[in-house]
């Protein structure tokens, strides 16, 4: 069996290595360089298609470019294609550091499920690309996320669901859902007290609606009338990024129809509120 200083040596030779491979090559092409390509071989089989990804984009951009055929949608498809590969520099230390303390402590059963974990989340992050994921699998991998989270922070929250069965057939991007849940553990959590997270799910008359329930820190009215405004031009461009991808992929995904709205009030929580048009017979069929 492997010790778990050799588990943590080889996550950080087939995943972080990898990582920063894909985060070089996005930032060469961010500044201009759209000849460059990923030439190297990954270390770990499941970055085979992250990269083979990369490369057929930015070969799928140069040749927009170079054609000048149809901007506006090269210019979405870059954009969505950026939000995809984005590694966030936070996330990730973050959960190396309390991987690192779980092994440093002797914590061989949840240093396990962590690396398992943050295997399972960039390989459902490169594996998913541009396109939709079902339901059940962001769920799946919302649902290892809390697991985790309750290493560093235990008993202090806990989740009810309530989900129409239903839901489980629909598409939506992948980690969208999985960004609102982190964010309440991120920044919603109040030391020494249990915060209760609500995920409620319902599909009727071709609609969507998922609303993302806690009973935590809450938001000043000024980030509640920004966010339902979607108005974010007077902060700066580091702020908010979560939520100004997800308006952007709601709309990319559903079109202009689709609406992310928060109610919130300080001390007693917040409630994010996704709606999207959706036919399920359609899709089914």
């Amino acid at each position: 069996m492997f010790s778990l200083p050799l588990l943590y040596f080889l996550f950080r030779h087939h995943v972080t290595t990898p990582l920063n491979v894909l985060n070089h090559a996005h930032e060469e092409l961010r500044q201009g360089n759209e000849c460059y390509r990923i030439e190297a071989l990954p270390s770990s089989s499941d970055f085979v298609t992250a990269y083979d990804s990369f490369n057929t984009m930015a070969d799928t951009l140069q040749h927009l470019r170079l054609e000048n055929i149809n901007k506006e949608l090269a210019a979405k498809q870059l954009q969505l294609s950026n939000l995809q590969l984005q590694i966030r520099p936070h996330f990730l230390l973050n959960t190396l550091n309390l991987l690192y303390a779980l092994v440093q402590s002797h914590q061989e059963t949840p240093a396990q499920d962590m690396i398992l974990y943050l295997s399972n989340y960039f390989r459902y992050m490169f594996r998913s690309g541009n396109n939709l994921s079902m339901f059940d699998h962001e769920m799946a991998l919302i649902k290892e996320y809390l697991h985790v989270s309750s290493f560093k922070y235990p008993d202090a929250f806990d989740i009810s669901y309530q989900i129409n069965p239903c839901i489980s057939m629909v598409r939506v991007p992948a980690l969208l859902l999985h960004n609102f849940v982190e964010n309440i553990i991120s920044h919603s959590l109040v030391p020494g007290r249990v915060i209760h997270i609500v995920f409620y799910a319902e599909y009727e008359d071709k609609t969507v609606t998922i609303q993302i329930s806690d009973d935590g820190r809450g938001m000043t009215p000024e980030n509640v009338e920004m966010i339902n405004n979607a108005d974010f031009h007077d902060i700066p461009d580091g702020m908010h990024v979560g939520i100004r991808n997800s308006i952007k992929r709601l709309k990319y995904h559903y079109g202009q129809k689709a609406s992310l709205e928060v109610e919130s009030e300080l001390n007693m929580g917040s409630t994010f509120t996704i709606c999207f048009p959706y036919d399920l017979e359609e899709k089914i069929l």
